[in-house]
């Protein structure tokens, strides 16, 4: 039968911007009876609540990793050597949204009263960006590090992860004698690109 339908939604994070999705679906017979196809397009942001404050973290002669920086015998090298960073081009509120976009395809085709096949495919594209924790002190040891406020962080390099996909199904229903018959199998392919700062 010919249907369809759409749903909306808008929401308020504490300390933090709000959240909004959309979802629209249609079916739609293409030979009664015997074909018909459903279309699913949705799209959900949800708002960050971590915020990434203002730092300097500085390497000490005592870290026992110094020499990845370029250190040897715990003693900087040249003066062209950077031992500090800080993160001001990072800072910001609110900088972890996260973003899902996809669409759903499916036709069902009905071969006879023992017969069907579906077929489904499906894309979704992710996009979430910073970090979903927070820390309860700034980076550094000892009296470098104090007590950040709640729900912050001090990352000093990118934090994402775009994650994306395409998902074909395929079952097939049918009945031989006093037999049921299944065969469901998918194929997918999935592209991740994901960085941390930790």
């Amino acid at each position: 039968v010919f249907d369809g339908n759409f749903t909306g939604g808008y929401a308020f994070t504490s300390h933090g911007n709000n959240s909004g999705k959309a979802i629209g679906v249609v079916n739609l017979p293409l030979i009664a009876d015997t074909l018909a196809v459903r279309l699913v397009a949705y799209d959900e942001h949800r708002g960050g609540y971590i915020n990434n404050v203002p730092g300097t973290f500085v390497r000490q002669s005592t870290d026992a990793g110094i020499h990845y920086a370029g250190y040897v015998n715990n003693v900087p090298g040249p003066p062209t050597l950077l031992n500090s960073v800080s993160n001001n081009n990072l800072v910001g509120n609110a900088i972890n949204p996260l973003t899902y976009d996809g669409v759903r395809a499916g036709a069902l085709w009905k071969l006879n009263e023992d017969w069907n096949v579906l077929l489904m495919q499906q894309f979704q594209d992710m996009d979430e960006e910073g970090v979903f924790y927070s820390t309860p002190y700034s980076s550094g040891t000892g009296s470098q590090a104090v007590k950040l406020p709640d729900l912050s962080v001090q990352l000093y390099n990118p934090s994402y992860d775009h994650d994306r996909f395409q998902n074909t199904a395929l079952t097939v229903n049918g009945r031989i004698g006093a037999l049921n018959f299944v065969y469901s199998g998918a194929y997918l392919v999935r592209n991740t690109d994901q960085i941390q700062d930790s």
